[in-house]
């Protein structure tokens, strides 16, 4: 609940981590070299994080859809046409089918890339991970069982 009321919830979760990993080399529980290294790889992990909130609050110009289905309109009516004379009829029904098939499907896949989030059960996946991050920030594992399960090495 916490994560959720939060404005950037990668960053709150990225402060949090900071904070419990400050707290566990203050006690003394990691050593210096294991402190950085964690430290390092949580830097790079936000910058990952940023990078991908800054892709998706990016706005897709509504001209690139747009344009992309008028020239697949234009396509799937100048095929029949441009086919006419050169195969039979049931050859022309079939390979424009084919081809309008092919194109529909890629412009599908443009759809779903453009907007994971509204078209993919993205937001499952992202609350399974928040589950998970809160569970280790709530209950951190001690630096021997740690090393065993991940081998840090130090």
């Amino acid at each position: 609940e916490w994560v959720a009321n939060q404005r950037s919830r990668a960053l709150a979760l990225h402060g949090q981590l900071r904070r419990i990993l400050y707290q566990e080399w203050k006690s003394g529980r990691f050593p210096d070299q294991q402190h950085f290294h964690i430290e390092t790889q949580l830097n790079l992990l936000s910058s990952v994080a940023a990078t991908c909130e800054r892709i998706f609050t990016s706005p897709i110009p509504p001209t690139m859809s747009r344009h992309g289905l008028r020239s697949m309109t234009l396509l799937m009516i100048a095929l029949p046409v441009a086919l006419a004379f050169s195969v039979p009829p049931i050859v022309n029904i079939g390979w424009t089918a084919a081809i309008g098939f092919i194109y529909l499907g890629i412009d599908e896949l443009g759809v779903q890339v453009e907007q994971p989030f509204q078209v993919i059960p993205m937001w499952e996946l992202c609350q399974m991970v928040q589950e998970d991050i809160l569970e280790f920030s709530l209950h951190p594992l001690e630096l021997k069982e740690a090393e065993t399960r991940f081998q840090i090495n130090g």
